[in-house]
């Protein structure tokens, strides 16, 4: 090898790891993992920034989970409300129709010609 600058180590080094990258992926591919894409700009995160992640997923699922049992337990009253309601309807259509029975029959109303003979 001849004298190499500073970027054109860099540039070497680049070419060897996707050369391993491309190796390794086929050694894997019988084993169904495939290679990352090509030229990805996604970085390394480590273990502990991972697990926080991961933490801070699950606080946050945690409180979907706690609003979403609160919202049901309010959709249980407000349906609760509306068959108590309902029954209350029923009930005073029911009223209704019994006093309707009760009432005497109307009388016809006379007309304003009929009063003036």
């Amino acid at each position: 090898m001849g004298r190499e600058g500073p970027l054109e180590l860099v540039r070497l080094q680049s070419k060897n790891l996707i050369r391993y990258q491309d190796t390794y992926a086929e050694q894997m591919a019988a084993y169904g993992l495939q290679r990352g894409i090509k030229g990805s700009e996604a970085q390394h995160i480590s273990t502990h920034e991972y697990y926080r992640s991961l933490i801070a997923q699950g606080e946050d699922l945690q409180a979907n989970v706690t609003q979403l049992l609160e919202e049901q337990e309010k959709a249980r009253l407000v349906i609760a409300e509306a068959e108590q309601a309902k029954k209350d309807l029923a009930r005073i259509k029911v009223e209704i129709k019994r006093e309707q029975r009760h009432l005497p029959q109307k009388m016809p109303v006379a007309s304003i010609e009929d009063s003036k003979q």
